[in-house]
């Protein structure tokens, strides 16, 4: 039986990713946008972009593992299929000898064109907020 960490999203800091050297900018979600992970719970967005997202999850996933991902907003929601980048642990528990999460960093991928407008429209309304 798996044990899963959740991560408390209202004690979250939120990170100015402007400043970033990017292809795209990516938008801190703050308390706009939250995320669900193949039958999770609400997660943490900690920023997204057209390419990818970076979300606090519970569990460590194999980098390049593939994850269906249900973006949420106020306004609305948006599945998606990411690709694992990459994977670091939070922090340690001590008394409990676990992880308090992992942040993860999602590659964006099999977008059609109407996926892609979908998602860019999406993160327009995000911006809206």
């Amino acid at each position: 039986m798996k044990k899963y960490i959740y991560v408390n999203i209202d004690t979250m800091s939120f990170e100015n990713t402007q400043d970033e050297n990017r292809a795209y900018k990516r938008l801190a979600a703050q308390d706009h946008c939250w995320a669900e992970l193949e039958g999770t719970t609400k997660l943490f967005i900690k920023n997204i972009s057209i390419y990818g997202t970076c979300i606090i999850i519970p569990l460590a996933l194999t980098q390049e593992s593939k994850s269906t991902i249900k973006v949420f907003s106020e306004s609305g929601s948006i599945t998606l299929t990411g690709r694992v980048i990459w994977s670091y642990p939070l922090g340690h528990n001590a008394e409990e000898n676990t992880q308090t999460g992992f942040e993860t960093g999602f590659k964006f991928i099999d977008l059609d064109d109407a996926k892609q407008t979908a998602l860019e429209q999406f993160i327009n309304d995000l911006n809206k907020v």
